[in-house]
């Protein structure tokens, strides 16, 4: 006989886990130094937060451009911004192209990452430039 260790770090033939996020878990049956093979995954799926949609107002902007971002679905929740943001709308002006998502939390659970937004900067215009000369003697 040997003792079942889980890869929460538990111990026994049963633990009970509160995840607060969808969590995966194996076990091993460990006989002094000896460890079977890893058993099949059981995942732990945690329902009832909505998964976050998140939109841009336009999704192109020029350098320095602002824009808006929404984020719907997210009812009696606090939405969390990829950047550490909170809040379901704000406003952002970006110098470079921004890849942003969101999450859900309520009551210290947390719900799978919304979809990532792109909101690209489009290009300046190049300067034209001219010489008055192109060859000096």
């Amino acid at each position: 006989m040997g003792t079942i260790k889980w890869s929460n770090g538990s111990s026994g033939t049963s633990v009970v886990v509160i995840p607060i996020q969808t969590t995966s878990y194996k076990a091993v049956c460990l006989n002094g130094s000896c460890s079977s093979l890893q058993s099949s995954e059981v995942t732990v799926t945690i329902t009832g937060l909505a998964t976050p949609v998140i939109s841009a107002n336009p999704v192109e902007v020029s350098c320095g451009q602002s824009f808006t971002l929404t984020a719907t679905g997210c009812s009696n929740g606090t939405v969390k911004w990829s950047d550490g943001s909170i809040g379901s709308a704000r406003t952002i002006t970006p110098y470079q192209t921004v890849n942003l998502n969101a999450t859900c939390t309520n009551n210290g659970c947390t719900s799978n990452s919304s979809n990532t937004l792109s909101v690209t900067i489009s290009n300046l215009s190049p300067p034209t430039i001219s010489a008055t000369q192109t060859s000096i003697a």
